[in-house]
């Protein structure tokens, strides 16, 4: 998981190669959620993009475990950067969520 992030979101390869190579599900994703918010922050939603559609294909391709990571972690995390930017640049991010995960967040969050 580490190598997989790593080649596709390249400014988070330093910090993701400080973890130890068995890391945990949970701190790979709790860099990327730390470095979402940031471009958030920064209002850089084209990164912000590209980091939704690398969580999309870790979905995608990962095992029961990296999935329920991205289920509870990321998304719960997700959920909760809202307010870093106006309603209608939260819309763009939520709809660019891939479409299993944009069906996985509305079920949990919207209610």
């Amino acid at each position: 998981m580490i190598s997989f992030v790593s080649k596709r979101i390249r400014k988070l390869s330093t910090t993701l190669r400080a973890l130890q190579p068995s890391s945990q599900v949970a701190s790979v994703l709790q860099v990327m959620v730390s470095y979402l918010r940031e471009l958030c922050q920064k209002r850089r939603f084209k990164n912000v993009q590209h980091v939704l559609d690398v969580v999309g294909q870790l979905y995608e391709k990962g095992d029961r475990e990296i999935r329920q990571g991205i289920e509870y972690l990321f998304l719960h995390c997700l959920s909760r950067m809202d307010h870093l930017c106006d309603q209608k640049q939260w819309h763009l991010v939520i709809n660019h969520l891939p479409l299993k995960l944009r069906e996985v967040y509305i079920l949990q969050h919207i209610k």
